[in-house]
């Protein structure tokens, strides 16, 4: 059953004709938009420029639908490039990967990333799934009562603000009934310079000071929340590995995982940064 779906699941990897055919959409796309940039500087009153997402599979017929869409404007950064669902006894795989749509070895580079933290992860996943089954089977469950709990394995992703250059956007991995599998991984990429953004790109050289002190301020005003005091392993201060984004704004939020600074219950803590 395992090779079987692993074979299954490598057939939904995108093709190098495919993914070379969502290039070339891209940068026929980037011409387009630079000649509405043109207009609008040129005061045309009632330019329009629309934004639209695509979706990229292993369908031929879809892959020569990409290829006919007229493009009008800004393209998106981020896309669907794999998208399927394998159904097995007792569990489901669901898939939306992203792909960063430039044409830059930087994004190549993120785009494998990606690709090698979904792979992974979908491995893992199994494999816990296999030994929950395998448990649940030992203990007197049957074969039908683990099929019906129909174990849903997740990975996704959310754009979260995208620009001409930026964009962040939150890859989400995670299984039901197994609480030990969970994946979050934020990325914040600016695509004009090939880099990576940090906190201190975005906030300058007192990016530390400036969010320890705006997430200390918002934890005390939320009585909300039960957060962690310091000697119990709460919140004490930012560092090179906190996770952020950029919302539609271009403010910074602050990210802590669930259990980090406050009980489980409470979820993922987030803290937007007025700088």
């Amino acid at each position: 059953m395992e090779e079987k779906y692993r074979r299954q699941y490598h057939r939904n990897h995108p093709s190098e004709k495919l993914v070379e055919q969502t290039k070339r959409r891209m940068r026929k796309a980037r011409g387009v938009e630079h000649q509405m940039k043109w207009l609008r500087v040129a005061g045309a009153a009632a330019a329009v420029v629309v934004v639209f997402g695509v979706s990229v599979n292993v369908s031929p017929a879809f892959a020569q639908a990409v290829d006919e869409i007229p493009v009008v404007g800004d393209i998106a950064r981020v896309l669907t490039v794999r998208s399927f669902t394998e159904e097995q006894p007792g569990s489901t795989v669901n898939v939306e990967q992203p792909m960063v749509a430039d044409d830059t070895q930087f994004a190549a580079d993120v785009n494998e990333q990606i690709n090698k933290i979904v792979d992974q992860y979908i491995e893992e996943a199994n494999q816990r799934i296999a030994e929950y089954r395998e448990a649940f089977l030992a203990t007197g469950g049957t074969e039908e009562e683990f099929e019906q709990k129909n174990i849903q394995v997740d990975v996704d992703y959310e754009i979260l603000s995208e620009t001409e250059d930026r964009v962040s956007f939150v890859l989400r991995a995670a299984e039901s009934d197994i609480s030990a599998g969970k994946e979050i991984v934020y990325y914040n990429l600016d695509l004009a310079t090939g880099q990576v953004l940090t906190l201190q790109d975005v906030l300058g050289e007192d990016w530390v000071n400036i969010c320890n002190s705006s997430i200390q301020e918002q934890m005390a005003e939320n009585t909300d929340v039960s957060y962690f005091s310091e000697d119990q392993g709460g919140f004490t201060t930012v560092d090179e590995n906190t996770s952020f984004y950029l919302d539609e704004d271009g403010s910074v939020v602050v990210v802590f995982p669930k259990y980090s600074i406050a009980p489980g219950a409470y979820g993922e803590q987030t803290f937007r940064i007025d700088a």
